[in-house]
């Protein structure tokens, strides 16, 4: 049945692990299915022979693999399955391309859960183990209610079950944290998770997976992390490797240093640095009175209104036979300079204006001359409205030779630049730092206030 399994699977590297000197090894059952084994399986594909005692520790592989594990009969085989399970690489990286059989003769179903149980433990997804032929093959079930279960698949052509794509209920913990563009948390956060692209996705992957999400904040409130002096690590990718929590959506790069420590789906890097400036310098609504008008403009408002009170000044002095009030024993008075200002001022909010209800003209006058100033002050605008915003568009860089040529600022978490200083030279490490803002190590995507200067 396992040649069977080893063909099925197709896989580039078959290893076979023996123990030569584990009791019961030498039995001739266990010689004569050692020798069937060798002769079926390194007939039909390529294989390693490798001794258990020669390994403490499961090599790292870069390729997909099926493991094959030779293990005594009985209660002789309990001794080699506690030294197979401490063998087992936890950090065996990409864990769904390694497959594993186990033939162990005369195993009971407590003797396979306790296999299986070790072996989940370290993280192990495709473990199949062969007792008797007429036995069938056993796997496990991580995922039932009461814990891990053995399964017995009498139908000898069955293969490996994909554990990951039904948890049932499992808690996955998910290591995120808050974005103020890319997740927004909802409250409260270790249930509901968050809003926005990050969290989105993380609730997709969560139904799909049809697992329970705890949401796990890092405890020492760093996002991506760095690397410590003595080896260690921080942030979400500690509470990875602490086992803490099993994944980390919104963990979006790590340094050099934590290359051995994290598996990523794809293992194959390109780091590619961008610069995004504006396009244009507009300013915020609240200040474009303040900011984008131009000082002519102002100069043009300020002369209007005061050519204005000139004006009328200039009419009253000329235009002596204008009445304004009736006074007792002085008879019609004529109006004084703040009377004008004021009489402009509520014509102008178009308040009435009680001098004027016998005199019209003046009254019609003085409402042309403000309708004028409005015609002249839109056309003014209407010229200017160009001068509003100007679009200044930067020419993409095909180097970062160009940088010194552009008068921008680089933001980014004070761990970005250490990601990026590896595929630098000195010369363009340089360029950036000396136009770069680093943020603190708990920000991710930071929202900064508004600045004279471009930002990148």
């Amino acid at each position: 049945m396992s040649c069977q399994i080893v063909i099925q699977q197709a896989t580039q590297v078959t290893y076979i692990y023996r123990c030569v000197s584990c009791l019961g090894a030498g039995t001739p059952d266990h010689l004569s299915l050692e020798l069937e084994l060798h002769r079926c399986v390194g007939s039909q594909v390529g294989t390693v022979t490798r001794d258990i005692e020669s390994h403490e520790l499961e090599p790292l592989r870069r390729t997909d693999s099926m493991s094959i594990f030779h293990i005594p009969a009985g209660r002789d085989g309990d001794g080699l399955v506690r030294r197979i399970i401490d063998m087992l690489n936890p950090r065996q990286p990409r864990r769904h391309l390694h497959k594993y059989i186990f033939l162990w003769p005369g195993a009971n179903l407590e003797q396979l859960h306790s296999l299986f149980s070790g072996c989940w433990a370290k993280q192990l997804l495709f473990g199949l183990a062969i007792t008797r032929v007429d036995d069938g093959i056993f796997d496990f079930d991580p995922f039932p209610e009461g814990g891990l279960r053995v399964m017995r698949h009498r139908d000898h052509a069955a293969s490996y079950s994909d554990k990951l794509r039904d948890l049932r209920g499992f808690e996955l913990r998910y290591s995120m944290f808050t974005d103020p563009l890319m997740a927004i948390p909802i409250p409260p956060v270790a249930r509901y998770g968050y809003r926005a692209v990050d969290g989105v996705a993380a609730r997709v992957a969560a139904q799909i997976l049809n697992a329970n999400v705890t949401y796990v904040l890092p405890d020492d409130n760093e996002s991506y992390g760095r690397c410590l002096p003595n080896g260690s690590v921080t942030g979400v990718v500690r509470d990875l490797i602490s086992g803490k929590t099993h994944f980390g959506p919104n963990s979006r790069f790590v340094l050099d240093c934590m290359w051995p420590q994290v598996e990523v789906l794809y293992p194959h890097t390109r780091r590619m640095l961008y610069l995004v400036v504006p396009a244009s310098d507009i300013q915020p609504e609240y200040l474009i009175f303040l900011r984008v008008f131009r000082r002519s403009v102002w100069h043009l408002l300020l002369a209007n209104f005061l050519l204005v009170v000139l004006f009328f000044w200039l009419l009253q002095r000329l235009q002596k036979c204008v009445p304004r009030r009736w006074e007792m024993g002085r008879g019609f008075t004529f109006a004084r300079w703040y009377e004008i200002v004021e009489t402009f001022g509520k014509t102008h909010l178009g308040e009435p204006v009680e001098r004027f209800s016998q005199i019209s003209s003046m009254r019609a006058f003085l409402m042309c001359w403000i309708l004028f100033s409005y015609v002249v002050t839109t056309i003014y605008f209407a010229k200017l409205e160009s001068g509003f915003v100007r679009p200044t568009y930067e020419a993409q860089l095909d180097n970062l030779d160009g940088l010194s040529r552009l008068n921008v600022r680089i933001y980014a978490v004070t761990t970005l630049f250490d990601a990026v200083k590896s595929t630098l030279s000195e010369r363009h490490y340089d360029l950036l730092t000396s136009r770069s803002r680093q943020l603190p190590l708990e920000l991710t995507t930071s929202l900064l206030p508004a600045d004279s200067e471009s930002q990148g």
